[in-house]
């Protein structure tokens, strides 16, 4: 053996990484798709209940308010930087709700 030469790694050597942010890390990720999911399905809701009370030319308009509001919201929270997580998807959500 050489002098100062390094051992070659042990294949049987275990690691584990773990930082704070890694539990939200997939919440993250997912959160997109499942906001928009979300927000579909609460506006089909919108649409299916104002349909029952109100004609159908009127309920899709309600609904496209309620879309629009959205949007706007959406919109507001790009320019502001903030970012998509589960926090600001629950704040969104109620905002439909009150929108209602």
């Amino acid at each position: 053996a050489q002098a100062g030469a390094v051992a070659p790694f042990e294949a049987s050597a275990r690691a584990f990484v773990y930082h704070v942010q890694f539990e939200f890390a997939y919440a993250d990720w997912i959160m997109p798709s499942l906001g928009a999911a979300n927000l579909a399905v609460a506006a089909g809701a919108v649409l299916v209940v104002v349909a029952c009370f109100l004609p159908l030319r009127i309920a899709v308009l309600c609904t496209l308010s309620v879309l629009c509001i959205d949007i706007l919201l959406l919109g507001g929270m790009a320019v502001a930087g903030t970012p998509l997580n589960t926090i600001t998807l629950i704040s969104l959500l109620l905002a439909l709700a009150l929108a209602v």
